[in-house]
């Protein structure tokens, strides 16, 4: 009994993959946005309150470009790393101070 070879796997549906794309640049995106405001917070902990009024601005103004940036950057990977670097960077700042 011979066995048939399959058919090479059909490629992902572009819909799919658009969407699935998006979804984890929007994810990465927003934690990056908390986490700016959250380091912003550990900055003054006296002052949390005010910290957090004046960090949640600028991250909402960051969302936006930081969706672009991990979906639209020329190319998928390069967005998500950039957008791991950015994420690691504020990560890093509000764990050191």
């Amino acid at each position: 009994m011979r066995m048939r070879r399959s058919s090479p796997p059909a490629p992902a549906d572009p819909i799919l993959r658009w969407l699935c794309r998006s979804v984890f640049a929007s994810a990465i995106a927003y934690f990056i946005a908390f986490g700016l405001v959250q380091t912003m917070v550990r900055w003054s902990p006296t002052h949390a309150h005010d910290a957090a009024l004046a960090g949640q601005p600028i991250a909402i103004a960051m969302l936006p470009l930081l969706i672009l940036v991990g979906f639209a950057w020329q190319s998928h990977q390069r967005g998500m790393m950039l957008l791991g670097l950015l994420g690691g960077i504020i990560g890093l700042t509000g764990w050191i101070l």
